[in-house]
């Protein structure tokens, strides 16, 4: 450092320099540094790339009390002791995995202005998304999302473990803090650390914990796990809201999790925009031959591995499958990139040698596990694969439990709810005494939420055909409010989900009419639950408009809700349409507009007959091959060069 000062220091006196504490002197000295002018310290630090020391002499620290020492080092051995190795099947102590082995990677789905990062790119290594810029500075507002199951969790818990192992340095205390134990009243950052984190004899007071935190704000790393599974009346009006916000704790850095569709606009204010991408096939192989050797049954990882054919995955398929994609291929990649479906399909692997393609059907086959490991260690008859009665009224009565809580916005319910020690034992469940660690309490809540949502579908599909329920409330509440029960309970019902589909082919029409922005929910929702539900077009057919509007873009043809659906269920895939610039494709959709080519409509009088083409964005090569495609068709179509949608 010492030789970037040679335009201030004159050559004799920098040879005499052997100290750093030398060179502090001399520039203290000459005046060019002091406590209030720091401009030229920062300036050396810039230029070293030390900027791990420029942000401690940007935002200058308390000195660390003997407190704030002893709750790092609580914190550290806390987060050790839990989150070194975890059990991915609670109810299976026998499997134990490291964590370092098990969290997924990060794909960039939106940059911050100072453009660090590729939209696109696939991160190496989790600690990426703390990058800095040039000039020290990186995102504080961080946000990542992923389905149901897909690592979330697991990677706060990683984070939190890298830290303890002294890979982010710059960060002197981290919080990760669950969202679905936060209390709604909380006033401030440290009420809720305080709750979920620290014991009563902490060596700290929250004012001291108060006053570390908003002077060193720049060395404090919290993380928010799980924002959609925060229930409150109004999260605009929480201390997390305006932590997000930037409204308290601006200069700490928050990392989010949270599902895809949800929260979004309590997290518009993040930099940076992640998704987990889940295990790629390398990674599943992995992690079935480490599960397998766990319980000594090394010759089972390979028989799975090849059953799933994953040494032939080259690429994930499209979304929705085109003709040259399987459907159960699709279905079967998604299962094996996520961490908690892939755990399941080992377990089923072990227990049954087998391997269902819906997610539905996992859930369905791990639970009739799960009951018969319980009627094996409690000596309950079982008549084949018939429950008795008794058991049936149990899981019956927690899937209307279930139900009662999601529908009131509820994860976690006072233990005494459960009158039965059947419901305890199963593993499904956890009871603890309280998430507060000043405060006991007796209560329980399912230990992967995921578990929740297909209970609460188990209890719908019981009750939809019973005329004394409001189950058309129900169904729309679902559809407004929680996403992945309407998958299960599409799976589950399948042929018998029509009231589910009505709404939701209504609510896509209401968009239509009024031409919001029809790609948005629920036109996502209600093809994946196509999809799970295993339907075809048929469902759909019946309600297309005899109008249909195409949008054009710069990146190709953008189509209509119903278009999209039509042509997901027959081979053309949902990104193919997106990206659609060949012949072939606008081919492919005028033979499904016109119910050809072996596409069956079950009411042609619903065929689409006007077709109004938006040409603003289109370029005119694209615009002269469709041009001719329709005049060979017998849609009537009308061409608008310019139109406001």
């Amino acid at each position: 450092m010492k030789y970037l000062c040679s335009d201030k220091i004159n050559r004799r006196q920098l040879e005499d320099i052997k100290h750093p504490r030398q060179l502090f002197q001399t520039l203290r000295e000459m005046g060019l540094i002091s406590g209030q002018n720091t401009q030229f310290l920062e300036e050396l630090l810039r230029r070293i790339q030390r900027y791990d020391l420029l942000t401690e002499v940007q935002h200058p620290k308390l000195q660390i009390s003997d407190g704030v020492k002893g709750l790092i080092k609580y914190l550290k051995d806390s987060y050790k002791k839990h989150y070194e190795n975890f059990r991915p099947i609670p109810w299976n102590p026998d499997v134990s995995l490291s964590l370092t082995k098990v969290y997924t990677k990060l794909k960039v789905i939106s940059n911050d202005r100072k453009q660090m990062f590729k939209i696109g790119e696939l991160l190496a290594s989790e600690l990426d998304i703390f990058r800095q810029s040039e000039s020290g500075e990186h995102a504080r507002r961080i946000k990542i999302d992923g389905p149901p199951a897909m690592g979330k969790s697991t990677f706060c818990r990683k984070l939190a473990y890298d830290w303890v192992l002294g890979k982010i340095p710059q960060y002197k205390l981290l919080f990760l803090l669950e969202m679905r134990h936060v209390r709604e009243n909380a006033s401030d950052l440290e009420s809720i650390i305080f709750d979920q984190l620290l014991p009563k004899d902490t060596g700290i007071t929250r004012q001291a914990l108060h006053s570390y935190i908003s002077v060193n704000q720049n060395s404090v790393l919290c993380l928010f796990d799980g924002l959609d599974e925060f229930k409150c009346t109004d999260k605009s009006k929480t201390v997390i809201h305006d932590i997000l916000w930037d409204k308290l704790l601006t200069w700490c850095t928050v990392v989010t999790t949270t599902r895809p569709h949800e929260c979004d606009k309590y997290l518009a204010n993040c930099e940076l925009y992640f998704t987990i991408q889940g295990f790629s096939p390398s990674d599943a192989i992995d992690y079935i031959h480490k599960y397998f050797t766990y319980i000594n049954k090394v010759q089972d990882a390979e028989s799975l591995v090849e059953e799933l054919k994953l040494r032939d995955v080259k690429a994930p398929p499209s979304k929705y499958p085109r003709d040259s994609d399987s459907k159960d291929d699709h279905r079967r990649y998604d299962l094996l990139c996520n961490p908690l479906h892939l755990t399941f399909l080992c377990l089923l692997w072990e227990v049954k040698a087998c391997l269902p393609t819906r997610m539905t059907d996992i859930y369905k086959e791990i639970l009739d596990c799960i009951i018969k490991r319980y009627c094996s260690k409690h000596g309950i008859q079982r008549s084949g694969n018939t429950l008795p009665e008794n058991l049936k009224d149990e899981v019956r009565s927690l899937a209307k439990l279930a139900c009662s809580l999601l529908m009131k916005g509820k994860m976690i319910f006072d233990t005494d709810k459960i009158k039965s020690t059947m419901l305890l034992n199963l593993g499904l469940l956890v009871k603890d005494t309280g998430v507060s660690k000043l405060q006991v309490e007796n209560i329980c809540f399912f230990y992967h939420k995921t578990w929740l949502e297909y209970f609460t579908a188990l209890h719908i599909s019981n009750i939809i055909d019973n005329s004394d329920t409001d189950i058309r409330s129900i169904l729309q509440h679902i559809i407004n409010k929680e996403r992945q029960v309407c998958i299960f309970l599409s799976g589950i019902l399948t042929h018998r989900a029509t009231p589910l589909f009505k709404l939701l082919i209504d609510q896509v029409q209401d968009k239509y009419n009024t031409s919001e922005d029809i790609f948005s929910e629920p036109f996502p929702l209600l093809t994946e639950c196509l999809v799970e539900a295993q339907l075809g077009v048929k469902y759909l057919t019946p309600y297309m408009p005899d109008r249909l509007i195409i949008h054009g873009s710069s990146h190709g043809l953008q189509f209509s809700d119903v278009d999209v659906a039509v042509a997901s269920e027959t081979g053309l895939g949902l990104y193919g349409i997106l990206e659609a610039k060949d012949e072939s494709l606008l081919q492919q959709l005028i033979d499904i507009l016109e119910c050809k080519n072996g596409v069956t409509c079950t009411d042609h009088r619903h065929r689409c007959k006007h077709l109004i083409l938006d040409t603003s964005a289109l370029s005119h090569d694209t615009l002269a091959m469709i041009t001719t495609k329709l005049s060979n068709s017998s849609l009537c179509a009308t061409v608008l060069e310019k139109r406001n949608m």
